[in-house]
């Protein structure tokens, strides 16, 4: 079966979607990430995200209504996928340090993902914004926007039977776009961040900056293979809406993304802050005593970390393990709790809502199991070996390019080759783990965010 990455390549080998202008862009710059989109959920129609009812939205929209007023030198784009709770308060796990440089001089535009928004007393930075501070009036101004080669986008819609419609998508584009540059001239920054550039909202956010000559950066925020085609075009699409400033985690991704996206220079590797954190903490006795009593309870632990789109494929193969290896634990850490529904008939030796995070469920586990969650880089950091689940080709498409030589990482396809490995492997020593690690993840975040500062302004 082929994968949207490979159905967007085909799109733009045969199609001149850089002819489909408007405004003065080519607007496929945006559109191919909403084609991929398209594409994914048509695969995986079966998974649907619960959101929050709309109430919410409009108290995100008020919330913190004041620092729209001021000035900051600095904004980060971000979501809360994001938050981890870091010495009692809520931090930014890819950007604490970044907060703690700036100081009272950044701003946050948090995207709360259909809930309501905390209490800004709970977070150690105390400049936020939600994103629907922007999302709501660019709704209420949007505009009709003329698009060239029209016919090229309908034609892409028969090759890949979905029905996007492009000229809603384009609309909200430019009217994001009036709204950020608008308020761009009442904060005033210097500097733009952006965790994932890949969304509509991220693409407007870097377009309305280009536009007024601020600098614009993506943090990495999960793994980037040829199988994330935001970091891989065909051919030459324009920049417009591509950050100018790559913070990967580690050397590797200066190698593996296409110049056709960013230019190797503009790439620099800052390491993961909270990664580095957790490796580095000592675990307190709740936690020592939460994995005693595991171990002494079952012969091993794996952790295994989920994907919305194919999270029931996964549970279910994950059973079908569980019964093979009755005296092995196995942690299933859903990608967002609200939308797991928690099967009736999961075996015992299943645990759906581990009581510490992902983090430290990996940390003190034996392996860690997905399919393809970027956090299988980010376990052989922790000591961790990986074994990775190849439900329709995902887990190979991601990682095959990233872990083709990693001894400390198994590929499987069936519920009995995984019991297989789990009997007879014999991963490298949790030190040598850690050391394969060391081309996915610079050293020293702090320093390295630093760096990267000091290099650009």
């Amino acid at each position: 079966m082929k994968h949207q990455a490979d159905i967007i390549r085909d799109i733009e080998e045969n199609f001149a979607v850089e002819t489909i202008i408007a405004n003065g862009i080519p607007v496929w710059q945006f559109l191919r990430n909403i084609y991929s989109d398209a594409l994914e959920k048509k695969q995986y129609p079966s998974k649907k995200t619960k959101w929050t009812k709309n109430i919410n939205g409009i108290s995100n929209y008020f919330w913190q209504w004041g620092n729209r007023k001021k000035q900051f030198s600095a904004v980060l784009f971000t979501d809360a996928m994001e938050e981890r709770i870091v010495d009692g308060e809520i931090t930014d796990k890819i950007a604490h340090n970044l907060l703690n440089f700036f100081g009272e001089n950044i701003l946050v535009v948090t995207n709360f993902l259909g809930k309501k928004h905390r209490e800004i007393s709970e977070y150690a930075h105390q400049y936020y914004l939600s994103t629907q501070a922007f999302t709501i009036p660019a709704k209420l101004t949007n505009k009709r926007i003329k698009i060239e080669n029209t016919h090229i986008l309908k034609e892409i819609n028969q090759f890949c039977q979905t029905s996007v419609d492009f000229q809603k998508f384009v609309n909200s584009f430019f009217s994001l776009t009036r709204v950020f540059r608008k308020q761009f001239v009442q904060i005033s920054p210097k500097i733009i961040f952006v965790n994932c550039y890949f969304t509509i909202v991220h693409q407007a956010v870097i377009y309305a900056a280009k536009k007024q000559d601020i600098k614009t950066v993506e943090f990495q925020h999960g793994v980037i293979s040829q199988n994330q085609s935001p970091y891989f075009p065909v051919k030459p699409l324009g920049n417009e809406t591509c950050p100018t400033f790559l913070l990967s985690f580690g050397e590797s991704e200066k190698d593996r993304i296409s110049p056709l996206f960013i230019q190797k220079e503009n790439v620099f590797s800052v390491g993961n802050f909270y990664l580095e954190r957790i490796k580095n903490q000592t675990a307190n006795e709740k936690t020592k005593k939460y994995f005693n009593d595991l171990r002494q309870k079952y012969a091993k632990t794996i952790t295994v970390s989920s994907q919305n789109i194919i999270e029931n494929q996964l549970f279910t193969f994950i059973q079908n393990v569980a019964e093979i290896l009755p005296n092995v634990c196995f942690v299933f850490v859903p990608r967002q709790y609200g939308n797991f529904s928690i099967p009736q008939n999961s075996l015992q030796n299943i645990i759906i809502n581990p009581k510490v995070d992902l983090y430290w469920n990996a940390r003190f586990s034996d392996f860690h199991a997905t399919v393809f969650s970027s956090f299988a880089s980010e376990s052989l950091f922790l000591g961790t070996p990986n074994i990775l689940i190849d439900i329709e080709g995902l887990a190979k498409s991601y990682f095959s390019d990233i872990f083709a030589e990693n001894l400390s990482v198994k590929f499987v396809q069936t519920p009995e080759e995984f019991a297989s490995e789990i009997r007879n492997w014999q991963p490298p020593p949790k030190s040598k783990t850690e050391k394969s690690s060391e081309y996915l993840f610079a050293k020293n975040n702090e320093k390295s965010i630093l760096r990267f500062l000091e290099e650009i302004t």
